[in-house]
């Protein structure tokens, strides 16, 4: 991923709705896994995890991206996608679709790999005129090694499940009306 001054490089493991991610962020390495409705956030050097739901990670669970995500409702929405090219990209040859948000602020550039069906990159483009590039590569199909969803033994789980839910929400802070 790159955006700005920043880019992350990482690897990423799909299985099913099973999701990990490893990335290296600020010089720490991090593992995301995404295993139902559970989110681990684990930090490897310190043997410590973070768990909490889909829904209480909110940003966290968007950087689990994965490329299926980007096409999921191409189906329902036929509409908002455009072909507008079609190129070899990364040895592999691929449709390039562009989607416009409903308001016409935000858009996307997918390159589609022909014979996978998935986005291999994505370019978006943001109204202020911030640009982030997502590049999937590497592709290996086929089912994941046992445990590549676990977190290793002896690792100390903070469950964060109870304590976000001990936070008051915007409506809720007192003297809040």
């Amino acid at each position: 991923m790159t955006s700005k001054d920043i880019t992350i490089n990482g690897k990423a493991w799909i299985q099913g709705e099973k999701v990990k991610n490893e990335a290296v962020v600020e010089g720490q390495r991090v593992i995301t896994i995404v295993d139902g409705d559970d989110t681990y956030i684990y930090h490897p050097d310190e043997n410590t995890a973070f768990k909490v739901t889909l829904e209480q990670a909110g940003q966290q669970a968007g950087q689990t991206e994965t490329p299926s995500d980007f096409i999921e409702d191409v189906d329902t929405k036929p509409d908002k996608y455009r072909i507008v090219d079609s190129v070899v990209y990364d040895g592999a040859k691929c449709k390039i679709v562009e989607v416009t948000s409903a308001d016409g602020q935000e858009q996307t550039r997918m390159w589609v790999r022909e014979d996978y069906g998935i986005p291999v990159r994505v370019e978006s483009s943001e109204p202020e005129g911030e640009k982030v590039v997502l590049e999937f590569k590497n592709l290996k199909l086929g089912p994941q090694p046992p445990g590549t969803f676990e977190l290793p033994a002896g690792v100390e789980v903070m469950d964060m499940s109870e304590m976000l839910k001990q936070i008051p929400q915007a409506g809720q802070l007192p003297g809040s009306n």
